[in-house]
């Protein structure tokens, strides 16, 4: 079920492949966020090292799939950006849209607060580094 999943573009973070979903806010624009709290940061550093293996997968076979140099960008909540990939494609954008989706409420957060915490990790050097820093102790290093 592709819903409000947005356009994934979290992992400058992570690797300097380039992202296949890349997120765009869909959050009230005129409304505070409320602070994210530790809690939340290690539910989303979670999400986002289940998720990075698949997503590397994902743009890997799409990128075979439509054998070009780049891949156009997937928004899994905007159905007219997966359309414009062939079927198989589709079927392995879709399927990682919805895993993701699953695996973000799976960690205790919504899709919408995922998002904010991915903004803010992008526009917040210190939070960014917070969550590398969280990301690197699970994987022991």
């Amino acid at each position: 079920m592709i819903s409000n999943l947005l356009k994934f573009s979290l992992l400058p973070i992570l690797t300097a492949v380039s992202l296949i979903f890349t997120l765009a806010l869909t959050s009230k624009a005129n409304g505070q966020n409320p602070a994210i709290t530790s809690t939340e940061i290690t539910n989303y550093a979670q999400t986002v090292m289940i998720m990075e293996p698949k997503r590397q997968q994902a743009f890997k076979e799409i990128k075979t799939l439509i054998n070009t140099r780049s891949i156009p960008i997937i928004i899994c909540n905007d159905v007219n950006s997966i359309k414009l990939l062939p079927r198989d494609a589709q079927k392995i954008a879709i399927n990682y849209c919805n895993e993701y989706e699953e695996t973000v409420s799976e960690n205790n957060l919504t899709v919408d607060r995922f998002n904010q915490i991915t903004v803010e990790v992008n526009n917040n050097s210190v939070l960014r580094e917070r969550v590398q820093k969280l990301m690197m102790e699970k994987m022991g290093l």
